[in-house]
């Protein structure tokens, strides 16, 4: 459930918001359906999706969609995880969109548009879930609440709806519905609910891996309590150590999905001994994620870095630099400021800035040595950061060159994406 809000302008510019999200989405749709039609595929793959039934006007109208990972993840959706390589797709999304099919097959009678059908609903309706959440987490991290700081907040979502990965946003990937739990858990974190943060981290762990990241929020909180009240007598003392022990268990939480995951394909590839085994299931701790990354998909430390790739890293250069420099121009600020301590007990600073931006900058890192560098654009769409930095250059009338990138990523998106040229 999203945060209850209060007050006439707050609900005004929230309206605005969602008029702005549904707008966005119906004028992206209309431009990717004529590039599709203006520009051959590259690549048919889409019709191996339905080549059981007719070409339908569902198929028709939202097949432009279905490119790249989609197909892996409409295909778990239709007929569960029938490869190896696809355990690489966490079940949530799927999962979520083969329940919706059920629905929606009593109404359109063609199980792969059903499939298809949902996935769209289900992606858009999540970007629109997200941009409202967007908009009162960017409230929540002002202090006046002014009306000023509410179109502050309704210019941060407009960002978003011009994101560099806004077709992704459009089409049937996991981006819209993460995004949604993710900003829901930093939510609470800022609200200090840190039960709903876990939560939220929790479901976003179920439709992506690297949500397992989301526990460092909890780290801190150990850490940040111990700095503000280990030292302030027993009763303080007492209360440090039951938060630490709350952190502990909600450390747990985030990382159930995950754990469940892998205990899930390791029952479908290692119960039976002999040859049908894969090589992972002879591990000590026997992980399939690892395995999968590395043999199908090409994932792991520097194993991106050729020269073939540098097309690639060129395509992920805009987000890194601005990750880069957000981020670390942040935490230099936060070391660089006269009392610390000060900072960190500040609600906004303390339980939110400081650790989200931590992340943002090790999470760079991580994308740069050890992913598909390209693939960044999209994974981190869903950081808030993203559009609070780009804001805050453009106040400064230094985002002449962001704003450029977000739009012509846009176009490009549009323009290769639905026809099924490589693409972030």
């Amino acid at each position: 459930m999203l945060p209850k809000t209060t007050g006439g302008e707050y609900a005004f510019y929230e309206r605005k918001v969602i008029w702005l999200a549904v707008s966005s989405r119906v004028v992206l749709y209309i431009l990717s359906f004529l590039l599709n039609d203006l520009v051959n595929d590259y690549d048919t793959s889409t019709e191996l999706f339905a080549q059981d039934e007719k070409t339908s006007v569902i198929m028709r109208l939202f097949g432009h969609l279905m490119r790249w990972d989609a197909i892996h993840l409409l295909g778990i959706a239709k007929e569960g995880y029938i490869y190896e390589h696809t355990h690489a797709f966490f079940p949530f999304y799927p999962l979520s969109v083969h329940s919706l099919s059920k629905l929606i097959i009593n109404f359109i009678g063609s199980y792969s548009d059903s499939i298809l059908l949902s996935s769209v609903i289900i992606s858009n309706l999540f970007f629109v879930l997200s941009t409202i959440a967007l908009y009162r987490l960017s409230v929540s991290t002002t202090e006046e609440k002014s009306e000023e700081d509410y179109d502050w907040a309704y210019r941060v979502c407009f960002l978003l709806c011009l994101s560099p990965a806004n077709i992704f946003f459009l089409s049937p990937y996991t981006e819209t519905m993460f995004m949604f739990f993710t900003l829901m858990g930093l939510y609470g974190i800022i609200k200090d609910r840190r039960w709903l943060a876990s939560l939220f981290f929790s479901l976003s762990g179920a439709v992506r891996s690297n949500a397992v990241l989301y526990c460092g929020f909890f780290v801190w909180n150990i850490l940040r309590d111990s700095l503000l009240h280990f030292h302030q007598g027993d009763q303080k003392r007492k209360r440090y150590i039951l938060r630490c022990f709350e952190s502990i268990l909600q450390v747990s939480i985030v990382f159930v999905p995950f754990l469940l995951y892998q205990f899930f394909v390791y029952q479908r590839f290692c119960q039976s001994e002999g040859e049908g085994t894969s090589p992972w299931c002879q591990q000590t701790v026997p992980s399939s994620y690892s395995y999968i990354q590395e043999k199908y998909w090409n994932q792991g430390f520097l194993r991106y870095w050729t020269i073939k790739q540098i097309p690639n890293f060129a395509l992920a250069a805009p987000m890194m630099i601005v990750s880069f420099y957000g981020s670390f121009h942040f935490l230099i600020q936060m070391y660089q400021s006269h009392s610390l301590m000060e900072e960190l007990k500040d609600r906004v600073n303390g339980r939110l800035m400081i650790p989200l931006h931590v992340y943002w900058a090790a999470f760079t890192f991580i994308v740069l040595f050890f992913f598909h560098v390209q693939t960044i654009t999209r994974f981190f769409a869903s950081i808030p950061c993203l559009y609070w930095t780009v804001s805050r250059l453009i106040s400064e009338d230094k985002g002449s060159l962001p704003v450029f990138w977000f739009l012509l990523y846009n176009i490009l998106g549009l323009c290769l994406y639905t026809n099924f040229y490589p693409w972030t």
